[in-house]
């Protein structure tokens, strides 16, 4: 194989440009089998950066494949790229089956002498091959390592190979989320389904009774609405009802009221010390600082601690089952068309 065009090597680790490293190696590879590319994101212009080096590897030798992995969280994938890999011949299997966000940047080539490995934060976009500020390490050993193996594997049995139902499904939940992208906030597609949870052993009435009080979602915790739209710098700020900020926050009911309460984001230490206030509106301000308008539909849940509080973010483009089963139990409106919530 030829030389991956390094730009430091230290120990097994070498530092690369990603694009001519990788096109170099597929130039002058002769022992490799198969081809894998895993990508958050595919567009266009990004597959023709790699595309004739691509195609070159798998026509020198028969039996050759290349297979991608292709997400589709927050559209950013190209369904335009999609059509053209799979008729350069790679095999193109959207993830359906997951939770979290699909977020790799992987490309394996895979050979009997040698695997080479390179990992880094380059989308296959043309910005993420040639523009922005990125980082990428080529590993290369000339065994496979069987933790690797295991992450293959299960991003394999989340994905499906592209068809043209799926193709069809994805781009016209695209073109519609782009017509209505700021008030939308982030894509979900309708395909993409949650595994299903793993068996548990039926807790006693006992353990039931204090789990119900130990986990974000369960008897007494705050569940409100996030709208599309918010005031605030990168959409962080959220506004809460009148009666949920006093239900459940004790704010007291006098316009101008204000309460100090503590916030942290759930599974962190990271402490918040806030003022809440009651404006004539009705309503009380709170800036999320971990809220993002790609978050965006969502819902917050949040747990009391005496003056304490953490949150939860549940996004419907991560966690889209638990999403609408939160949604569907917020039972209070202040009015038609404003945002719901409910106290579990």
């Amino acid at each position: 194989m030829g030389s991956p065009l390094p730009t430091l090597t230290c120990g097994s680790w070498t530092l690369t440009h990603l694009t001519d490293s990788l096109k170099k190696s597929l130039s002058s590879d002769t022992a490799g089998t198969e081809f894998h590319l895993f990508a958050y994101a595919v567009t266009t212009s990004g597959w023709n950066e790699v595309r004739r080096e691509a195609k070159a590897w798998m026509a020198r030798k028969s039996r050759r494949k290349a297979v991608a992995y292709i997400g589709t969280d927050h559209a950013l994938t190209d369904p335009d790229a999609l059509r053209q890999m799979e008729s350069d011949g790679v095999s193109v299997r959207l993830m359906v089956e997951y939770t979290g966000t699909y977020h790799p940047k992987v490309f394996w080539l895979q050979s009997s002498r040698l695997h080479s490995l390179w990992v880094g934060s380059n989308n296959l976009t043309r910005d993420g091959l040639l523009q922005n500020i990125e980082f990428a390490a080529l590993i290369q050993s000339p065994t496979e390592n069987p933790a690797f193996r295991k992450w293959f594997d299960e991003v394999h049995r989340g994905s499906e190979p592209l068809s043209a139902a799926h193709l069809r499904s994805y781009e016209t939940e695209r073109r519609a989320f782009a017509r209505k992208r700021a008030a939308t906030g982030a894509f979900t597609w309708s395909g993409r389904r949650e595994p299903p949870p793993a068996a548990t052993p039926t807790p006693s009435p006992r353990a039931s009774a204090v789990a119900s009080h130990s986990h974000l979602g369960g008897a007494g915790d705050l569940v409100i609405e996030v709208m599309p739209r918010e005031t605030g710098l990168d959409g962080k700020q959220i506004q809460l009802p009148k009666d949920a900020a006093t239900t459940f926050f004790g704010l007291g009911n006098a316009i101008g009221a204000q309460q100090n309460i503590t916030l942290t984001p759930a599974g962190s230490t990271a402490q918040r010390s806030l003022t809440m206030t009651l404006f004539p509106n009705n309503t009380t301000r709170l800036s999320i600082h971990d809220l993002d308008y790609r978050d965006r539909p969502c819902v917050i849940v949040f747990r009391r601690s005496g003056r304490e509080f953490q949150f939860e973010i549940v996004s419907r483009s991560i966690f889209p089952n638990r999403y609408r089963d939160l949604l569907r139990r917020c039972i209070h409106q202040t009015r038609s068309g404003a945002r719901r919530w409910a106290i579990l």
